[in-house]
């Protein structure tokens, strides 16, 4: 069975400004001194460097994705 990993992982600025934030799949969370964080889903444990997202990011990135209709959404199901 395939699970929805919820993560958070850190992307230099160059990355974040050609492919992550025009993708929207992937939301900001915040900007570090090493880049951008930013949140999405993921089918495996990927080992990328990512993390679990706390229940703040969580809430954003439900909210985000909401917003611009994208699905999965990590606080709510799917009604067809």
């Amino acid at each position: 069975m395939i699970t929805q990993k919820w993560v958070s992982k850190i992307v230099n600025i160059t990355d974040w400004r050609s492919y992550y934030s025009q993708a929207k799949a992937y939301c900001y969370l915040d900007k570090t001194d090493k880049g951008v964080r930013v949140g999405f889903v993921t089918a495996d444990d990927t080992g990328w460097g990512c993390e679990p997202l706390t229940d703040e990011e969580m809430r954003r990135v439900d909210i985000y994705r909401q917003a611009n209709r994208v699905y999965p959404l990590p606080m709510g199901s799917v009604e067809i």
